[in-house]
C-alpha cells in the first residue's frame, strides 16, 4: 500500500494508481479505504466500469444498498453487455422488491 500512495504522490493524474490502491487496500480488508480509492478513480474517470463495479460490490459489503444500486445502475448504462449483467439484473430486481 505504502508504494502504491507514492506513485500516486508521483503522478496524481493516473487513475490506474488509486485503482491500485483500492484493490490492495480491498485485499486488506479495509473496504472504507478501498471506497475511498475507487472514489477517487471517478472523480478522474466518471466512466471507470469496473471503478463502478467495484464500489457496488464493496457498498454491498458495508450494507450501503442503495449506493450499491447507483453503481450497479451505472455499470449497466456505461457497458450494456457486461459479462456480469444477469448478476448485477438479478440482484436489481431483488432490490426493488424490497
Amino acid at each position: 500500500v505504502n508504494a502504491i500512495r507514492k506513485a500516486w504522490v508521483l503522478a496524481p493524474e493516473r487513475s490506474q494508481i488509486p485503482f491500485a490502491l483500492g484493490v490492495a487496500y480491498y485485499a486488506q480488508s479495509e473496504y472504507r479505504k478501498s471506497i475511498g480509492s475507487y472514489l477517487a478513480v471517478l472523480r478522474m474517470d466518471p466512466d471507470h466500469v469496473s471503478a463502478h463495479m467495484n464500489l457496488a460490490q464493496l457498498y454491498g459489503l458495508v450494507s450501503d444498498n442503495s449506493r450499491k444500486q447507483q453503481h450497479f445502475e451505472r455499470v449497466l448504462s456505461l457497458d450494456p453487455s457486461h459479462p456480469q449483467r444477469g448478476e448485477i439484473e438479478d440482484w436489481l430486481g431483488w432490490y426493488s422488491n424490497q
